[in-house]
């Protein structure tokens, strides 16, 4: 059973924070769904690595996102708030993910909605992520001329994740609270 969290839908006053971790390196996380990358541009995202100035989240959503798999669907975040707080040297980010969003697959025109079609498409993710020789080479020219895609619908949610970001110098520690979610048929 799923159920809505009211208290999962507040913006936040924060749109980002970049905190230094070294000369070269640093940590941001938004409040919304930047970066827009490819096809997760809709999604919330973790911590974003950032070396010289430049994000390398890449295809990536980051780290410390949560991703709800259930028996019959899986569960990403779309919405979300943030807050953020420094005492002393030591950064505290809390971000609470609303898990409001659910993977469509689609073939050119038609929408793949059946578990059988997921699992095709699902199989041929793994294997897109198993085998990083192929991933530009074959796999991406392979879907865009078949016109295979994904997109993240908005769905009732599944509940809320708060993830906590510790920064304390050039550690981070990331602790995750599922609490806030329906557990019956979670995997």
């Amino acid at each position: 059973m799923l159920y809505p969290r009211d208290d999962c839908y507040s913006p936040s006053d924060a749109n980002s924070q970049t905190i230094q971790i070294s000369d070269s390196v640093a940590v941001r996380i938004y409040s919304n769904t930047r970066p827009h990358n490819l096809k997760i541009a809709e999604l919330q995202k973790g911590l974003v690595l950032v070396h010289n100035g430049t994000e390398t989240v890449g295809e990536g959503i980051g780290f410390g996102v949560p991703a709800l798999v259930y028996s019959h669907e899986t569960y990403f975040s779309g919405t979300s708030k943030m807050h953020v707080s420094k005492i002393d040297d030591e950064w505290v980010i809390r971000k609470e993910f609303s898990m409001d969003r659910v993977p469509r697959n689609n073939f050119r025109n038609v929408k793949l909605q059946n578990r059988k079609a997921r699992h095709l498409l699902g199989r041929f993710s793994r294997f897109y992520r198993e085998q990083p020789q192929f991933r530009f080479l074959i796999l991406k020219g392979l879907t865009q001329k078949m016109q295979i895609g994904t997109t993240f619908v908005e769905a009732r949610p599944a509940g809320c994740v708060t993830v906590t970001y510790t920064v304390d110098g050039n550690n981070i520690r990331v602790e995750t609270d599922f609490t806030g979610v329906e557990r019956e048929r979670l995997e």
